[in-house]
């Protein structure tokens, strides 16, 4: 409790976020950029005997294995972070987290000819820790009401944008030896990680109030002139009791389409963007085989790539939250307006809806991606799918989420999130096998995987389009119980011009 207050001062919050920002990059998922480290592993001789003669497409397999295995455990153990944070403390998870981390690190440190296997659980400590650091370092954001959802999107982005910390290892190799590089990194992953702990985390989440200057700064919304509108409220209300009355159980919410839905997303999606980076390699190798250099460079391309994740995830932010406003305008209207209330179901989808623009851009990406792959030996496709597959991989985690979040009850949030990440995980066990397939049975799987990915979205406009069809049906039966037959097509024409001229 002592450490709760050690330190009140004005900027604690601004520099806590500095910290976060800074730890959560610097001292995050580098692993994700491993493709860039294969090349000065190699000349360490880490699975050098995989290589036969000049062939060492074995050698790269085996790096493709240990990146498979990061990816993997990080989304079946990401259950645990929540669990330990709600058991043991958010300091002390912060401090548990920063020891995983920097093991890891010092396991990549000392990674040669003789340790090889060493990257195993490397990448493991690295993964999970460094998701540990990220859930913990997000409670920072509690302190600025006025953009949490903002800065939230920030610190994923800047979370995924840590592969290129990789890259950046790779440039200084010149000066610094592979080893003193993640001996560094393993060293001050640390002190960062203790002085989050310290001086910013609180022992438990519930404690993380924003300090009295920040209370002070926070806007008056009466004053501001910004409070919400009631007609709003009241669309929050209903869909906070719909949900509740949809959803009673945690069964209840497993069981549903919109949680079927998420788990067809979510463990596809997952799948596609670590099948394209494990595969990279070789997907490179296949186009270049002749310009090993060029290879080199693209694989190190990829990296810092990921830098673009900075860009992309407040953009999808501003997208969700846009789209969120447009249909929570829409449903207010719809309450107001039509003399008859749309049913709870209705209610409920055209709020799910807000997803839309997203979970279209979602495949709409993949499928290029796959697309260009089918045409090899052309370099600007790649930096094309570089920056295609980093803000595939952001916009999906932040939907994920996002979709938890507007369709069930909060007191499930952390289960049902929990699950969905530990689904992706367990289907990502499928590029053990991928990886031993030729690269174009890979190719062909992911197209279809690409195309699955628009049954969330259509899923989403065919049930709205039922209810609009519906709608006008009731009406019309309406109108011929009461003896209107001769105005009975003016009531429909007159829904059907009210919903075009809504949407």
């Amino acid at each position: 409790q002592r450490l709760n207050t050690l330190w009140t001062g004005k900027s604690k919050k601004w520099i806590g976020l500095i910290v976060s920002l800074i730890d959560v990059f610097f001292f995050g998922a580098f692993f994700y950029g491993l493709n860039s480290l294969i090349n000065a592993y190699s000349e360490l001789g880490v699975f050098e005997s995989y290589c036969k003669g000049n062939d060492c497409s074995e050698q790269r397999r085996m790096f493709s294995y240990v990146y498979v295995t990061g990816v993997v455990c990080q989304l079946v153990f990401s259950p645990l972070v929540g669990i330990a944070i709600d058991q043991v403390g958010l300091r002390f998870s912060r401090l548990i987290a920063a020891s995983l981390f920097t093991t890891g690190s010092l396991m990549f440190a000392f990674a040669n000819r003789r340790t090889s296997y060493l990257l195993f659980p490397a990448v493991f400590f690295v993964a999970v820790g460094s998701l540990g650091g990220l859930v913990c370092n997000c409670y920072i954001s509690i302190w600025f009401p006025k953009c949490c959802g903002l800065l939230l999107a920030v610190q994923s982005g800047a979370y995924d944008s840590g592969a290129a910390v990789s890259f950046i290892v790779v440039q200084i190799l010149p000066w610094l030896s592979l080893q003193t590089s993640f001996i560094l990194i393993g060293a001050l992953g640390a002190v960062c990680g203790i002085l989050m702990a310290v001086f910013f985390l609180t022992q438990h989440g519930n404690q993380m109030v924003p300090p009295q200057e920040a209370q002070e700064d926070a806007p008056d919304k009466k004053q501001s002139g910004k409070e919400e509108e009631p007609a709003l409220k009241q669309v929050d209300l209903e869909m906070v009791r719909i949900i509740e009355e949809r959803y009673p159980s945690l069964k209840s919410c497993l069981l549903s389409w919109p949680y079927a839905l998420i788990m067809l997303y979510s463990s596809a999606g997952n799948l596609r963007f670590s099948y394209y980076n494990s595969g990279l390699s070789r997907q490179v190798n296949e186009s270049f085989s002749n310009d090993q250099e060029l290879v080199n460079e693209l694989l190190e391309t990829f990296s810092a790539a990921a830098l673009c994740a900075f860009l992309v995830s407040p953009l999808n932010w501003l997208i969700i939250d846009l789209s969120r406003r447009y249909y929570k305008q829409k449903l207010s209207r719809e309450l107001e307006d039509i003399p008859e209330i749309p049913s709870d179901e209705e209610i409920y989808w055209t709020n799910m809806r807000a997803l839309l623009p997203t979970l279209m851009i979602l495949p709409t990406l993949t499928l290029l991606i796959t697309i260009t792959q089918l045409i090899p030996g052309h370099r600007w496709l790649f930096y094309f799918q570089f920056v295609a597959d980093i803000s595939f991989h952001t916009m999906l985690a932040r939907v994920t989420s996002t979709n938890v979040i507007l369709g069930f009850p909060a007191e499930h949030f952390s289960t049902l999130m929990g699950l969905a990440l530990m689904g992706g995980g367990l289907t990502a066990l499928l590029q053990y096998a991928l990886l031993q397939t030729p690269i174009q049975v890979g190719n062909s799987v992911m197209l279809l995987i690409s195309i699955s990915l628009y049954v969330p979205p259509l899923f989403y406009l065919i049930k709205r389009s039922r209810w609009d069809l519906n709608a006008m049906t009731e009406m019309a039966s309406s109108a011929m119980e009461n003896g209107q037959t001769s105005v009975l097509l003016n009531p429909a024409t007159e829904y059907c011009f009210h919903t075009i001229d809504k949407y």
